[in-house]
């Protein structure tokens, strides 16, 4: 009776929390697919190449300009309800001094960075798109103040994967086709993610910023808000964008455009496997540390059962679809990539395996052991840049793919073997 109340209580949570960010989430892979469909389409999948290793190089600077005090705003914004904008303001006049030196870097040095992927087209993408990083920093600060309001929809809505559905529209608007200069893309996508900055801070200033006058900031030990716990943070935000990242920057630097292209498409569509894990972890954070807190071990072990078992069970028909209309999905972005369907089993296994160890990582996260998975990612990351060197010159695109399924698969087993050892919780399927 007791398990049945409590899966009933834990259900409605997960399904009230994470509808919408999955919905949202759906949305926004799909609005991928669709960019990722036109520009393949009308300027190769080398353009897709080259776009994500901007991506890549923006998301990464972006995310040091920041000095971690977006993710250490989602703990002050609770306790400093009536002093928000002061917080706000702050937070904003301590990453500007730093983005806008990131930004004159980049476009100083995108010739030197183009030269070191020895790919010559990036140098003017790399300029048009240097400023976007203040913007792009903005939109992280905007997103954790939703997030530490415990607002998930515009946490999901404002996210950095919102940019594309902008960018979407005003490829509509202009209608892009090949007879345009590829080079108007990138301008476009720095109008998207302008327009988005600028939307979120209306709406955050709006629904929470404009009624607050405190001037004094709670749970600061100093007036620096850049402090021990923000650097802690950044370095952690760093693993953890670098482990996104590191094999398109490998395979961008030991292969082509084209190849970075084809395994970009991959990881797109395997990506999708894990879908509902991502919507679920974003409400599991508070509900695994207040129960661990709480001392309810029990609780918490019936908890991660029920979303790793809810996770799978949705997660297995997804992955039987792609396997079996893999041949439609891949001949959409050129009959090409039909020669890497084993690649995309191989990646939709790794994500398979990622989401039947369930959301081991946020356990780590919530239970103070933040500082040990933030070492597993580390050395995961060590071995799939080993394997990258060793893998990528000789096997190309399936380099990328074995290293990173590799890597993914370690830091899960790891970090399951940690948590059963020093929480006596097996998060794997069962």
């Amino acid at each position: 009776m007791i398990e049945s109340n409590l899966k009933t209580s834990f259900l409605n949570t997960i399904i009230k929390g994470s509808f919408t960010t999955i919905c949202l989430r759906i949305l926004m892979i799909f609005s991928g697919y669709i960019f990722l469909y036109v520009l393949s389409n009308n300027y190769g999948i080398s353009e897709v190449g080259n776009f994500t290793l901007i991506q890549a190089i923006l998301f990464t600077i972006s995310t040091i300009s920041v000095l971690g005090l977006d993710t250490l705003s989602v703990k002050l914004v609770p306790i400093n309800e009536n002093n928000l904008k002061f917080l706000y303001f702050r937070i904003i006049l301590n990453i500007f001094p730093i983005a806008l030196f990131f930004s004159f870097l980049l476009f100083y040095l995108s010739d030197n960075i183009a030269l070191f992927f020895d790919k010559k087209i990036l140098n003017d993408y790399l300029r048009i798109l240097s400023f976007s990083i203040i913007p792009l920093s903005i939109i992280n600060i905007n997103c954790e103040f939703f997030r530490g309001k415990k607002n998930m929809f515009f946490y999901s809505l404002y996210n950095r994967g919102s940019i594309l559905m902008f960018l979407l529209v005003i490829i509509h608007i202009f209608s892009i086709n090949k007879s345009n200069n590829q080079t108007l893309i990138y301008m476009y996508y720095f109008y998207a993610i302008v327009i988005l900055a600028l939307i979120s801070t209306i709406h955050l200033f709006s629904k929470y910023l404009i009624y607050t006058n405190s001037r004094k900031i709670k749970n600061i030990p100093s007036k620096n808000l850049i402090s021990f716990e923000s650097r802690n943070m950044l370095i952690i935000n760093i693993i953890f964008i670098s482990f996104q990242f590191v094999d398109v920057i490998l395979l961008g630097i030991l292969s082509s455009s084209y190849n970075v292209g084809i395994y970009t498409i991959l990881l797109k569509i395997s990506s999708i496997t894990s879908l509902v894990l991502l919507g679920v972890n974003s409400i599991s954070g508070p509900i695994i540390s207040k129960l661990y807190n709480s001392n309810k071990i029990s609780e918490l072990d019936y908890y991660i059962r029920l979303i790793v078992r809810m996770s799978s069970f949705i997660s297995l028909p997804i992955l039987f679809i792609i396997i079996l209309f893999s041949n439609y999905i891949l001949t959409n972005f050129g009959d090409n990539l039909l020669f890497y369907k084993n690649a995309l089993y191989i990646l939709c296994l790794a994500q398979f395996i990622n989401v039947l160890s369930g959301s081991v990582g946020l356990i780590m996260q919530m239970t103070g052991y933040e500082k040990i998975f933030r070492n597993i990612i580390l050395f995961s990351i060590f071995i799939n840049i080993i394997l990258s060197f060793i893998f990528i010159p000789k096997y190309q695109v399936l380099g990328a793919v074995y290293s990173s399924s590799i890597s993914l698969i370690l830091w899960n087993v790891l970090s399951i073997i940690y948590v059963k050892k020093k929480i006596n919780i097996y998060s794997f399927f069962r």
